[in-house]
């Protein structure tokens, strides 16, 4: 074998040996990291487990966002989030907003959740109510959450379906837009 099959083969040999050491220092939980694409553009960056918190001016905790994994778009100013869950404070109790997806705007100004989207008061009643939905936009600077796709309500009086909903965070109020349909169901 002459010299330079030798030196082709080695260097295929240690490229071969590097990529299985980087593949195998990885620990088994960790994904293989590839960026995201959105609109033909490539992320600039990703975040791995995300915990980011908002303050309001009295320096009160308004809300937070978990995320496992946010790829930022420098060129659109978001992100696209993994299983994002929005917690958000009000006067008297935390709501949580989860879902499958979510794009998130560099400015801090809007939230869309995707996919999904199931919305509860986390207090020590036995059934808080809990909204469910496909898609939700929220204005955390503002405590304002809105959809106009179909929503369900569940709460320990029954069921509401709606086509669109209004939530104020801040005074917890609820606002169905249309086709409003309830049952109730009576406890024995």
């Amino acid at each position: 074998m002459s010299l330079k099959n030798r030196l082709i083969l080695g260097l295929a040999m240690l490229l071969a040996a590097m990529a299985l050491l980087r593949f195998e220092l990885r620990s088994p939980d960790q994904p293989i990291l590839s960026l995201q694409t959105l609109d033909g553009e490539t992320a600039d960056a990703y975040l791995l487990s995300v915990h980011s918190q908002r303050f309001d001016t009295e320096g009160k905790l308004s809300s937070e966002l978990h995320s496992p994994r946010i790829d930022h778009f420098a060129g659109q100013a978001l992100s696209l989030l993994q299983t994002p869950r929005f917690l958000s404070y009000g006067e008297q109790n935390l709501w949580q907003a989860t879902s499958l997806h979510g794009r998130y705007r560099d400015d801090g100004s809007w939230l869309e959740l995707i996919d999904e989207v199931d919305i509860q008061r986390l207090d020590n009643t036995s059934t808080p109510p809990r909204l469910r939905t496909p898609w939700l936009a929220i204005e955390p600077p503002n405590k304002l959450a809105h959809s106009d796709r179909e929503v369900t309500l569940t709460d320990a009086n029954g069921i509401t379906e709606a086509i669109g909903m209004r939530l104020n965070w801040q005074s917890e109020q609820l606002e169905l837009l249309s086709q409003v349909r309830a049952r109730y169901e009576t406890k024995h």
